[in-house]
């Protein structure tokens, strides 16, 4: 299942009082840090949100990604950091 089909799915199974443009269908893990590219693995990251909105989260990823390809960070410590924003740290 595609992204664009995604939003369809999500949007029938739920009643969000915002349209589905406020919601970037995003990754909750990136790919890129570790997560796969599965439907399990998509979640509506809210634009309106002041707290880990869509671009806090792209951001967050974006430099973990530039840490851990230059050598700052290791990716098990980006991956847990990443988790942490979601509130699963372990």
């Amino acid at each position: 299942m595609c992204r664009s089909h995604y939003v369809k799915w999500f949007w029938k199974r739920t009643e969000w009082l915002t349209p589905p443009e406020d919601y970037e269908i995003d990754y909750i893990m990136a790919p890129r840090l570790g997560g796969v590219e599965d439907i399990r693995n998509l979640w509506p990251g809210s634009y309106r949100i002041r707290v880990w909105n869509a671009h806090v989260k792209d951001t967050l990823e974006e430099r973990l990604h530039e840490m851990v390809c230059s050598g700052q960070l290791d990716l098990s410590t980006a991956i847990a950091r990443d988790r942490c924003r979601l509130d699963l740290c372990i």
